[in-house]
Formats: C-alpha cells, sequence, structure tokens
C-alpha cells in the first residue's frame, strides 16, 4: 500500500463557516520503498491540486493520511463536490487514516489522555522532539494563506512553502513513528470514521430562533435579578455584585456542622463553594447563590451562542474520542444542556425542515447485558429486555413481591408508591452498574429527586444484585483486576484499550464503551446515507448532533416519516453488529423545536408528522 500524506491550506475558519476554502494542497507520497524526508513533500494550488488528489483518492492501494484529516477531506469535498461518494468510499473501505485519532487511542491506552494533548504541535514534539512552537505562532503563515490565493507557489515566500511542505512531511514522519500500516490501534477505523461523520456535523450546524432566543435572555435575567434580592441582603453578595467570599466559606462550614456532614476542602486547603456543595449544604442562601451559578452560566456561555445561530449556524466542535469511548462536545456543550431555562427550545431546523430525533431504548442497559451473557453465558436483565419488559418496572416489581403484569397496572394507575419504587429502580439501573457504592448512590440518586440515607442504598444494591445475579460475578472479575493499582481493560467487541484503569472506570469502561462504539458505527452509516445514497429516505438531510444514544437529523418535511422509519433501522441494524443476543430497539420523533417534551405524533393513517407543543 502507498501512502499519501497531506495537508490544506485554507482561508481562516469564521463564525458559521467550519469548511472554508482551499488555497493549496500539499503532499508528500510514500510507495513503501524509499524512506522519504521533508524535502520530498510538494505543495500545488487549488487550481491544479484536483488531479493529484483525485488520483490517490481513486486508487486502491492507496491509504490517504492527515493529520485531524477530516478538516482537510471536508475541505477537499466542499472544493469538489462531485468527489464526496469517492471520500465516503475511501473511509468506508478503511484507505483513511489520522495520526491525530491514533494518537488519541494511544494515550488513552496508556492512561495519558487527561494530560496530553493530540494537536499537530504537541504530537510531534512527544512523537518527534520538534518544536513546532515558533512556526505555529499566531503572525505566522499559518493564518495568512489567503493572501497567496492563486498567486504561483514558486512565487511564495520561502517561509509559507516551508510551513505547508512541513506540515505534509510531519504528518508523514508521525505517522511512521504511530507504527505505520502495520500499527494495531484498536477501533481505529470506526473511531476514523466517526470522527468524518462529527465533523461533517459540526460545519452543517445548527439555527436558532430570534425570538426564544430573546425571550430566554429576558427570562434569565430576571430570575438572576429576584436570585440576587436576598443576597444582597444577606451580604452573600457585595453592593458591586462581587462574591463575598469569606462570608460564603463561613456559611458553608456552619450550615455543614448544623446538618452533621463533613466539610469539603480544595486542593488547595479552602473551603469549597463548589455549586454541588452548596445545593447539598441545606441552607437556603447557598442553595440561591447555587441557583445564581446556574443561571449566570447559560447567560455567559449560551445565550451568546444562541444568538450567533440566529445569524449563522452555530458550529458545536465534537471530539470522537474520551477516556471511556465516548464523545465529547463544545463551543457550546449541545450533549448536556443546563437544565436551567429553555436552551433546547431555541434550536429550529431550516426553512422547510424539521428535526427527526432518535435514540436508542436503555442503551447502556443493553450493552452491560450483551457483556455479562459474554463473559458468564447469562444476565436476567437481558431475559426481560428479550421479553419485551420495561426494566425499571420489571426491577420495581421484585422490589414490591410482584408480578411484572401486576407492577404495569400500578403505573397504569399511577399509583404512587409504585412510581416511588420505579425511581428506585431506574436510580439502583443507572448507577450500581459502574460500581457506585453507598455513599456515592445516596449523592448520585439526588440528581433523580431520590432521597435515600446510606444503609438504605446499601439494602438498594443487595436487592439489585438479586435482581441481576450476573452483577456478582462482574464485578468480582474486575476487582480481580482492580487488585494492580493502574491496569488495561480491552474492548472485547472492538478491541479498544484503556489503561490506567480503577475500579469503577473498569465497571463502566465495559458496557458504556460498548455502546459508544456502537452508536458511533450508526451515525457513520446514517452520515453516509444522507450525503451519497440517493435511493435512501435519509438522502438529502443531515445529521445535527449526537448525544451518544441519540441522533437527530434534519429532514425535509416532505419526506418525515419515511426518514424516521430509515433511521431507526440503521441505528438497530447497526447497533446489533455490537450487542447481538440483547433485544435492542430505538425510537424517532419528528419536531418542530427541539425540546426532550417531543412525543411521536402521528395522522389518521399512522405517518410520524411533526410534534408542536
Amino acid at each position: 500500500m502507498k501512502l499519501f500524506c497531506f495537508d490544506t491550506e485554507t482561508y481562516l475558519i469564521k463564525p458559521g463557516v467550519l469548511i472554508p476554502r482551499m488555497v493549496s494542497l500539499a503532499y508528500l507520497v510514500d510507495d513503501g520503498v524509499r524512506g522519504l524526508v521533508s524535502s520530498d513533500a510538494s505543495v500545488v494550488l487549488r487550481r491544479d491540486a484536483r488531479a493529484v488528489f483525485e488520483q490517490a483518492l481513486m486508487d486502491e492501494d492507496t491509504v490517504l493520511v492527515g493529520h485531524n484529516v477530516a478538516f482537510d477531506l471536508a475541505v477537499a469535498a466542499m472544493t469538489w463536490t462531485d468527489l464526496i461518494p469517492a471520500i465516503f468510499g475511501a473511509y468506508r473501505d478503511g484507505r483513511v487514516a489520522c495520526t491525530q485519532v491514533r494518537e488519541l487511542l494511544h494515550l488513552i491506552e496508556t492512561g495519558d489522555i487527561g494530560i496530553q494533548r493530540v494537536s499537530m504541535e504537541k504530537t510531534a514534539k512527544r512523537r518527534l522532539g520538534l518544536d513546532l512552537s515558533a512556526v505555529k505562532k499566531q503572525d505566522s503563515w499559518r493564518l495568512r494563506y489567503s493572501e497567496l490565493d492563486d498567486i504561483p507557489v514558486d512565487e511564495w515566500p520561502h517561509e509559507a512553502y516551508r510551513y505547508a511542505a512541513d506540515d505534509a512531511s510531519i504528518t508523514h514522519s508521525i505517522f511512521l513513528h504511530q507504527g505505520g500500516l502495520s500499527a494495531d490501534y484498536g477501533s481505529e477505523q470506526l473511531q476514523t470514521e466517526a470522527a468524518w461523520a462529527l465533523h461533517l456535523m459540526s460545519a452543517w450546524g445548527l439555527r436558532t430562533r430570534s425570538d426564544r432566543v430573546a425571550a430566554l435572555k429576558a427570562s434569565l435575567q430576571k430570575q438572576l435579578t429576584e436570585i440576587q434580592k436576598p443576597l444582597f441582603q444577606s451580604g452573600l453578595l457585595r453592593p458591586t455584585g462581587s462574591r463575598n467570599m469569606q462570608k460564603i466559606r463561613e456559611q458553608v462550614v456552619s450550615s455543614y456542622e448544623s446538618i452533621g456532614k463533613e466539610v469539603l476542602y480544595t486542593d488547595t486547603g479552602k473551603v469549597s463553594t463548589a455549586r454541588e456543595v452548596l445545593e447539598q449544604s441545606g441552607n437556603t442562601e447557598l442553595l440561591e447563590l447555587a441557583k445564581m451559578s446556574a443561571v449566570e452560566k447559560v447567560l455567559s456561555t449560551y445565550v451568546p451562542a444562541l444568538v450567533e445561530g440566529t445569524r449563522w449556524p452555530i458550529n458545536p466542535r465534537f471530539n470522537v474520542l474520551v477516556a471511556s469511548g465516548r464523545t465529547s462536545c463544545r463551543g457550546p456543550n449541545l450533549q448536556n444542556i443546563p437544565r436551567t431555562g429553555s436552551v433546547r427550545e431555541c434550536f429550529v431546523p431550516r426553512p422547510g425542515h424539521v428535526f427527526v430525533a432518535c435514540d436508542y431504548d436503555v442503551l447502556e442497559m443493553c450493552a452491560l447485558s450483551q457483556v455479562l451473557i459474554d463473559w458468564f453465558g447469562y444476565s436476567r436483565m437481558a431475559e426481560a429486555i428479550n421479553a419485551g419488559q420495561d426494566l425499571h418496572t420489571s426491577f420495581a416489581a421484585d422490589l414490591m413481591g410482584i408480578s411484572y403484569d401486576s407492577a404495569l397496572e400500578l403505573r397504569a394507575l399511577k399509583d404512587k408508591e409504585f412510581d416511588e419504587k420505579r425511581r428506585f429502580a431506574k436510580v439502583a439501573n443507572f448507577g450500581f452498574p459502574g460500581g457506585l457504592g453507598a455513599r456515592t448512590m445516596v449523592e448520585y440518586a439526588k440528581g433523580y429527586g431520590v432521597f435515600i440515607d446510606e444503609d438504605e442504598a446499601r439494602l438498594l444494591k443487595t436487592e439489585w444484585m438479586a435482581f441481576e445475579p450476573a452483577m456478582k460475578l462482574y464485578f468480582d472479575r474486575i476487582g480481580q483486576m482492580a487488585a494492580v493499582d493502574e491496569f488495561t481493560i480491552e474492548q472485547h467487541i472492538t478491541g479498544r484499550r484503556r489503561g490506567r484503569c480503577f475500579y469503577t472506570s473498569a465497571c463502566n469502561s465495559y458496557f458504556q464503551g460498548l455502546a459508544a462504539d456502537g452508536a458511533k458505527d450508526a451515525l457513520t452509516h446514517v452520515t453516509r446515507e444522507c450525503y451519497t445514497e440517493k435511493s435512501s429516505p435519509l438522502y438529502g438531510s443531515r445529521p445535527v448532533l449526537f448525544i451518544h444514544d441519540e441522533i437527530i437529523i434534519e429532514s425535509p418535511e416532505s419526506r418525515t416519516h419515511e426518514a424516521a422509519q430509515r433511521l431507526e433501522e440503521v441505528m438497530v441494524n447497526r447497533m446489533s453488529h455490537y450487542i447481538s443476543r440483547v433485544r435492542v430497539s430505538a425510537s424517532a420523533v419528528a419536531m418542530r423545536w427541539w425540546s426532550k417534551d417531543a412525543d411521536a405524533v402521528r395522522d389518521e393513517s399512522g405517518r410520524l408528522i411533526p410534534w408542536e407543543g
């Protein structure tokens, strides 16, 4: 196999434009025989780049290599739109490699992901000992290539040419240092394809509606004013609006001592005033201070982005891989929307389109059940899921000592005792698999509105372990691994490895990572159909959000029903490659705006239509 190591220079990224205009293409071809150095890299202008790029793209014996290669391939796709199917084909065939994704996989395996970065500058320093800080500085040619658009390359300043060429050759050197084509990075192709899908999603972006953004901003500002009034009176806020930290810390100490709880301290030895600490103080004024922090965060972090979304698409940035195997999001973080306000409801599809959201049903519980079956041959949770039972209702029935059918009757009647037991069941099903003990479960349960003490948490865990007997074997097995302070685990389906694990991170990673890998696989297939498969009902739709076990697309309204059906089919079919012995289901809804309250609404003929609140 040959390597085509390449990098593009472009106009600057700007709000709403995550795929900027190409200026030049730098490339280096390694035929696998001769050793190459940086001087072998060539630079060509956009008008001359297609022939070079297309030859590599169409050659089945060539692997395209880049650092954050999704960005450069998106630039190429925008420049030559007729090549989009071929680019997707190269990903599908495993002929795209990303040195950034590889480095992420490597750092997760070594357990260094929390302290290292994967930019080209950091990777070159770590792998090759190269210091690129001077050439990556703000006033370098890196930010000025628009000045050279259509100027012949042989007339470029030497520094401009050298910077472009070096990016291709350094990528080549990093790739070889990472082991080249023979390296084994578990799940590399899966993560590389997912990074491409996520970048396209970011580039498409989301729009917001101005009247809703204005209403949200006004509502939050009013809330903030009301919250601050008693805090000014109590002296926790100074007349300038700043926090009186000394008085706040004194209040935290007295509040915690009055309820017999241990006071928490920061690494610097000061009394902690984190929002969680304030919320658990039981003190009315500190609770109001915590609310104020939540409102301020939405006003400072989300509202400015929402305002921009009324002018041009918001382009949240996704990271394809964190230690657990899941993704993350920033700018803003749309995977973890604050509960304060109505941020979601500000997002609306483009004219003539609707949002179609589809999420998996109890996905991580399905993944956990699959792991239990693979390891120990059985899972009672799997039996319940495969029988079409609601897992929380099933465990609640056990807690009450009644049959599942009786529990369903109580649920239909909205029986208060049953509703309480189901909340307990939900907390247990979501919390205990990650290795939570009694103390941590007490705090975890509060997030679900369940208030228990440590003795009740221990009893709940005992009952939950009786509900799923295989979990004792699961915890015992991981406990044996944890006899070593830090250890490495491997996803038994994809081969992705996570190093420097501890007990709880290992408990979570096996099933959470399996679910994450399957969901990312589904996203890549959905994205491919949206962009390239004209016969698919998804063609012409665009993925706009990926929230761990949920995919949201922006679809032409005329194909709402068909797109929703196909989205469900693809998500279930792809996940079955990872969770094969437990029934996986996914449910789609269509909506005029993004909302967690949206329900599936159907017309007289049973076709899905948009929910409108």
